[in-house]
């Protein structure tokens, strides 16, 4: 029986994660995404440094 990781999230951390998917997925634009998570637009476009 194949085990699935539980991942748990908060609302607003599953509210980041669907806004930038909808950017990767081309529902959302770059100004819709940045306001709503309070970054700049060059902030959703670059790469993470983690």
């Amino acid at each position: 029986m194949i085990r699935i990781p539980k991942v748990t999230m908060t609302m607003r951390e599953l509210d980041r994660l669907k806004c930038i998917q909808g950017f990767i997925d081309g529902q959302l634009k770059q100004t819709a995404v940045a306001a709503r998570l309070e970054l700049t637009t060059r902030k959703v476009r670059r790469p993470s440094s983690d």
